[in-house]
Order: C-alpha cells, then structure tokens, then sequence
C-alpha cells in the first residue's frame, strides 16, 4: 500500500468522482483508478461501488477512508514537526465552528494567531449542529471545532468561554434596559438551526413553547431577517452589539441567560504544531 492510494480514496470519497478527484491531485484518471484497483486487489475487497457514472463508498471503504484521514493527518503533523524545528510553523490548521456562538470568542484569538503565524493556511468550515462538527473531527476533516457545550466523552475541552444573551429586535421594538425574558416568551423568533435547540430547551424549563417563526441554517441571515421584521433573536452579547451598529434594538435579558461554548479536540488524535501553537494562544486567559 502507498501513500498516493491513501491520498487517491480519500479524495474520491470526498468528491464523489473518480474525475474530479484526478483532477484536483493532478494526475490522469487513468492512473488514480489504476492505484485504486491495485490497492483494491491487495486489500481483497471492493472499496467503491461505481454505478453509472455514481461513485460511492462501500462499507470497506467508509472504514478504510476513516482511518486513510488519520494517516495522512498523521503525515501532515510529523512534515509540521519538521517546519517547527526551525521555529517556523507552517502547514494547513482545519477547523469546524459553530458561526451562532463562535464570533465573541474566537474573534481574538484568530486574529492573534493570523498576526503570529502568517504561514499557516488556515481553514475554516462552518457547521451549525454540535453533533455534525464532533463527527468531522473522528472523520478527520478537521483538527478543532468550536461548539456550544455539553460536548460527548469523544472530545477533550481544551477551552471554555460563557457569554451574555442579549435580545435582538427592529428598532423600538422595546424600550432601554433589561427585558424581562417572561415579556418575550410569546414573541416570534428568528434562530441559527445551531442556537434553535437551546432556545427551545430554555422556553420549556420557562414552561412556554418557543415560537421559532424562522431557522436560519446561515447564522448571518438572522440580523436582517430582525431588521426587516420578522421576529427577535438572541445573540452573543459581542454579536448583538455589532447588530445594533446596523440598526438594531438590542438589550440583556432579565434574568441573564449565557451560552456556554468551547474550543475542543478529540481525545486521542494528536495536535499538528499549528494546532499547538492555536490552543496555546486560546488558552490565553486576556482572550
């Protein structure tokens, strides 16, 4: 088995084609479907089903794709390691966050770490739901995430943060100072598909139903969506300050009511250098 066989099935089952695979690793897709029959014929089984066109992954191959993601991880981190010896931290950090709660939070220290180490090619992909960010981290698409806790046993906290929820309204909407949570238990809500849970979680102990009248799967959509009236939302109080610079009517709530949110890994894979020298800035307690 070589490594470019482990780079060829990753990819496939990443981009669902033999062809677009070929063509994103630079190589003719005569010579990928060559490395993946042979590697095929070695491992005795069939690790894609190729139906009209239609790739997909066969049992074997979801598992043999799972643990290729951990080696070539694996290879990244010891090429890291080489770059970090002349103290120069170089390579690709990926990452899954939850946009709903992550601007507060990791703001600083993205920025930090963008200023320490210009080198690193950073990734960033956006996931709403806490359970499909975990499950990127076991597949090994990414390195860290950043989600709204409680988080399952498969993940290492590496750090915490809790921040203030803060009403987002049209303008007038309500007057200054607290609002009384009980004054907008009826009120219609615009939510993150990421935040729509919790909110539901919070009206049931406030024994209400929440009124969700739009789930936004695009976090971003939930301050002009306010704006132009369709509902209230709560936000991080750094977010809800940001959307009153556009127009907003924001407030803290009455009693106060936090998000709780942590940056995490999973237990037992390794840190690349980059991912390192990322959980040492965040563990900056003036972050």
């Amino acid at each position: 088995m070589q490594l470019r066989q482990v780079e060829y099935a990753v990819a496939i089952a990443d981009l669902g084609s033999f062809t677009a695979a070929a063509r994103t690793l630079h190589v003719t897709q005569s010579a990928l479907s060559q490395g993946i029959r042979s590697l095929e014929r070695e491992l005795g089984t069939e690790l894609f089903a190729r139906r009209r066109g239609e790739v997909s992954a066969t049992a074997a191959g979801e598992a043999f794709v799972a643990a290729g993601r951990r080696i070539l991880h694996d290879v990244r981190i010891a090429k890291d390691a080489v770059d970090s010896v002349v103290a120069i931290v170089g390579g690709r950090l990926d990452m899954i966050v939850a946009p709903a709660f992550a601007a507060g939070p990791l703001g600083p220290v993205l920025g930090t770490f963008r200023t320490r180490y210009p080198g690193v090619s950073l990734r960033i992909e956006p996931e709403e739901e806490t359970d499909a960010i975990i499950d990127g981290l076991v597949r090994g698409r990414a390195e860290l995430g950043f989600a709204q806790l409680p988080l399952n046993d498969s993940m290492r906290v590496i750090r915490s943060w809790t921040e203030e929820i803060w009403l987002v309204s049209p303008p007038g909407g309500f007057e200054s100072g607290p609002v009384a949570v009980t004054d907008v238990l009826d009120a219609p809500l615009v939510a993150p598909s990421g935040a729509a849970p919790q909110i539901r979680r919070l009206w049931e102990a406030a024994g209400a139903s929440a009124n969700i009248a739009v789930e936004c799967g695009a976090h971003e959509l939930v301050v002009p969506l306010v704006l132009a009236g369709a509902g209230v939302a709560f936000q991080p109080e750094s977010m809800a300050l940001a959307a009153a610079a556009l127009g907003a009517s924001v407030q803290p709530l009455e009693p106060a009511i936090a998000w709780h949110t942590a940056l995490f890994a999973s237990s037992d894979v390794p840190l690349s250098p980059a991912a390192c020298a990322f959980v040492d800035i965040a563990l900056d307690s003036s972050l």
